[in-house]
């Protein structure tokens, strides 16, 4: 997932991964010339500036419209339904989170899936050696812009992706794992297929609009920098490691 990017005009080089945003061994594989890229740049940015992203931020940008009640937008048989599937499942209890939106309830459970074998996200840890490289970094976005774009995916929408989940979790799960595997291996056209199953009602409404916003983002990063980006959310965090060589 690690590629080497150069432009005629100039001798700078940039380097772009792909980070999964977990926490599992799997995705942590192989990171030694990634270091070496690092070490080998000025400066690493990734989708946000994880320093500036530490507080927890609004809380109204997780929550549903007008701090609403997700069982209001459900029916008392399904809203029982999909609180029972995911307890038995994921161990996660919907009436402990009535206020959050359905995108955050999946990022969430999507946590529930995989393991947790290091302490830090594999984004999160790549910023963290970054900085103790000695490294300048810096985000591309902010939170409040990650947040404004999923908030163009109607509430309808989101509601329909988590029943859905609730409905099949054994699907959702296994694709979570053998996403991490075809990870691993580095298999991206499988990823991408994978992903776009995962993703595929945001997908039309959201890429283009995403594509632009990253585009615009990393031009004054260019040239001589390396960018990561993640194949898609919820467990793929939109990192864009940028290395100033």
């Amino acid at each position: 997932m690690l590629w080497k990017l150069s432009l005629p005009e100039t001798e700078s080089v940039s380097y772009l991964f792909g980070t999964m945003h977990i926490r599992d061994q799997r995705a942590f594989g192989g990171l030694e010339r990634v270091y070496e890229c690092i070490g080998a740049c000025g400066a690493f940015a990734l989708e946000i500036d994880l320093d500036q992203e530490e507080s927890p931020g609004d809380p109204a940008l997780f929550k549903l419209p007008g701090n609403g009640f997700l069982r209001e937008h459900l029916s008392a048989n399904a809203y029982m339904r999909l609180r029972r599937s995911l307890l038995k499942a994921f161990g996660v209890d919907i009436r402990f989170f009535p206020h959050l939106n359905p995108f955050t309830l999946l990022e969430l459970i999507s946590g529930k899936v995989l393991a947790e074998d290091n302490p830090l996200f594999l984004d999160a840890h790549l910023w963290n050696y970054a900085r103790g490289q000695g490294k300048t970094t810096f985000g591309i976005e902010t939170l409040q812009e990650q947040m404004a774009l999923l908030s163009r995916i109607p509430l309808e929408v989101q509601l329909k992706m988590l029943r859905d989940m609730g409905r099949n979790t054994a699907h959702f799960r296994t694709t979570m794992h053998r996403m991490a595997r075809v990870y691993e291996r580095g298999d991206l056209v499988t990823l991408y297929r994978l992903s776009r199953k995962v993703r595929a009602i945001c997908e039309n409404r959201c890429c283009s609009t995403a594509t632009g916003s990253w585009r615009s983002g990393l031009r004054p990063c260019c040239p001589g920098k390396a960018f990561s980006a993640p194949s898609a959310p919820p467990t793929y965090g939109e990192a864009r490691a940028c290395c100033d060589c």
